[in-house]
């Protein structure tokens, strides 16, 4: 207790001899009152307010995702020296998947002929005002690429189809053997 004491004491001196602590606790003052009024009664955290967002969420259309893609890697890849102009066609592995909260409760029986275990899924659903239900989304899983086939002016030489390889492994996180380039006829 008397070290903490001592402490307040000492603390309006150390926040006058260094500027730098003196704006990491202005700071994080700031952030705890922060955190204080928006805790407060009345703020904007309501639950019909939520219920109200979740029907504006929609399914990813995936033609558009991967149509996003395939321009802006075309983009990094014309950026490549020695490339020249470049076409990309990406395969996926499956569509968007919607991941909903939900609670799993597992059952234990145990009789003469031996112990049965049974696992209980349901799904966590949120009331509109409407008197609609619909489930809790909880992210939008966006799909994984499986193959990427790049052509480009450039594909005839061993070190552009390596630096094409390397941008398009970093970028999107596929493994080389799932990249093929090539030149542009």
């Amino acid at each position: 207790m008397k070290g903490l004491k001592v402490f307040w004491e000492k603390l309006p001196q150390g926040l006058r001899g260094d500027k730098r602590l003196a704006l990491i606790v202005g700071l994080c003052v700031l952030g705890v009152l922060l955190l204080v009024l928006s805790a407060l009664p009345g703020g904007k955290q309501d639950t019909d307010n939520t219920a109200q967002a979740a029907p504006q969420i929609s399914s990813y259309d995936v033609s558009d995702y991967v149509t996003r893609l395939e321009e802006r890697l075309c983009a990094l890849l014309g950026e490549i020296d020695g490339a020249g102009k470049a076409r990309v066609m990406l395969t996926l592995e499956s569509g968007t998947q919607e991941v909903y909260a939900g609670d799993e409760r597992q059952k234990t029986s145990s009789s003469a002929q031996g112990a049965s275990s049974e696992n209980d899924f349901e799904y966590i659903t949120i009331k509109a005002k409407d008197g609609s239900e619909q489930g809790l989304l909880l992210t939008i899983v966006q799909p994984r690429v499986r193959g990427v086939a790049v052509v480009c002016e450039g594909g005839g030489s061993a070190l552009v189809q390596a630096a094409v390889i390397q941008a398009v492994t970093a970028v999107l996180d596929v493994s080389a053997a799932r990249v093929s380039v090539s030149k542009m006829g």
